[in-house]
């Protein structure tokens, strides 16, 4: 049984099972399968847009820490500004400034949307400056926010909150139709499940220390030992019907990206009907010159056709004489197919293909003078 007969058997099981107990226990064997164990190869397809997906979550990352660092700094200063006028009694600026310590400190639960976190911290900030406007601070006032006519009108700390909401909406709209996105979304509930189930292994996260995150993990760990222990036979956070929309797209990218692969004796570059294949990408496209194949083209060909499969390493001479002699082009292999070749290279970069191999990182396709490289094989 290879590995996508086995992803497919997995997967299965997976669809079958009729209650979240049971899609919970499935699930976590398949994802450990195509993440961490031999299946991995065929998630080798999405390495660069798992790449690109996490480049994009950083960014977002890097955000919403600014704007954690900026209300930090804002509350810090409000604070010794209260202490200042001797306003710490003021019923409406306690309650703001201890409403802004418990969100900053991690003492809510952030399930819901991530708008209404720094709504709602935005506009705890406005009550402390409003207040502060009303016993005639308005100059003060004027270092934490744009103020006309006594109104508040942009809160300074907060200035980037839209932008991160609006990529943060664009990318979870993203994630709803890739399968970049489905992974994501599994692998979360992947790591929540080794949570509860204190999983020792090198892929075990470690717990977050705030508050807000540790109420919500002994929700998540008391949902989860109700539902394995059978007590309960649907869960609140372990939902089958949540996530396997997810899985099946997941599932049916695996087995779409991976055809070529099973079909192609596990080959990077295949022909197939006298067109040449990728296996991510499928047949690779060109413009012909008049009615004929470029000469690099038809170069590219005969390597993929004709290199001994014992070897991925060749004498240019040697590789000709298996060539028929009909499909012989003449020389200068390096001229065409080498590092400097821009045709070649550019055909390449417009099909969205990098010769790199991606399991050992090599070149897949060397060319000098002498010999040919051809590290065709996955």
């Amino acid at each position: 049984m290879n590995n996508i007969e086995k992803e497919s058997l997995l997967y299965n099981t997976v669809f079958n099972t009729t209650g979240d107990k049971e899609f919970a226990v499935s699930f976590y064997t398949y994802f450990e399968f195509v993440m961490f164990g031999d299946g991995k190869e065929l998630m080798l397809y999405l390495t660069d847009r798992i790449n690109q997906r996490l480049q994009e979550d950083e960014e977002i990352k890097v955000i919403e820490e600014n704007l954690i660092k900026s209300i930090k700094e804002t509350t810090n200063s409000l604070e010794k500004l209260i202490k200042k006028h001797k306003l710490e009694d003021d019923e409406v600026i306690k309650d703001s400034l201890q409403s802004l310590y418990s969100f900053l400190n991690g003492n809510v639960i952030r399930i819901g949307a991530e708008s209404n976190y720094f709504d709602d911290i935005e506009l705890e900030i406005r009550d402390i400056l409003r207040r502060l406007i009303e016993f005639g601070f308005e100059k003060e006032v004027a270092v934490y926010a744009l103020v006309s006519n006594k109104q508040i009108k942009d809160v300074f700390a907060t200035k980037d909150k839209a932008d991160y909401i609006s990529k943060k909406e664009t990318l979870a709209r993203k994630d709803a139709r890739t399968a970049e996105g489905a992974l994501f979304k599994l692998f979360n509930l992947f790591i929540q499940i080794q949570r509860v189930e204190s999983v020792s292994n090198a892929n075990k996260q470690k717990i977050d220390n705030d508050l807000g995150k540790k109420i919500k993990d002994t929700l998540v760990g008391a949902d989860y030992g109700q539902l394995i222990s059978g007590k309960t036979n649907t869960s609140t956070f372990f939902k089958k019907e949540e996530y396997m929309p997810h899985l099946e797209r997941l599932h049916n990218s695996i087995i779409t990206n991976n055809e070529e692969i099973k079909t192609s004796g596990k080959e990077i570059f295949y022909v197939k009907d006298d067109g040449i294949y990728h296996y991510e990408i499928g047949r690779l496209n060109y413009s012909k010159r008049g009615l004929h194949d470029p000469k690099y083209i038809k170069m590219f060909r005969n390597i993929i056709t004709y290199m001994p499969n014992n070897t991925n390493k060749i004498r240019v001479k040697n590789l000709e004489e298996l060539i028929p002699k009909q499909e012989r082009v003449g020389g200068n292999y390096r001229n065409n197919l080498g590092q400097n070749a821009k045709a070649f290279n550019n055909f390449l970069k417009q099909q969205g293909v990098q010769n790199i191999h991606p399991k050992t990182k090599q070149k897949v396709l060397r060319v000098t003078d002498d010999y040919v490289t051809f590290n065709n094989k996955l």
